[in-house]
């Protein structure tokens, strides 16, 4: 069985929770689909930068990305 991605899974829990009133919304999942694939596809593709940088996945992912984190 294949795994589900961030994005599958929120969007399967919240089918299930609103059903149908979450048409209006689809759009928004295929563009969150596309962004976390190419978000998994540059870290596939990095993935010998970071060992041969010795980065810790903390720093490259705080750097990488944005996070709504309250400081």
């Amino acid at each position: 069985m294949k795994e589900k991605t961030a994005v599958d899974y929120i969007h399967k829990q919240l089918l299930l929770a609103f059903g149908d009133e979450l048409k209006c919304l689809r759009g928004l999942f295929v563009i969150a689909k596309e962004v976390e694939e190419k978000q998994l596809k540059d870290a596939w593709n990095n993935g010998v930068l970071a060992t041969t940088f010795e980065k810790k996945f903390e720093e490259y992912y705080s750097e990488k990305y944005e996070t709504d984190k309250e400081d």
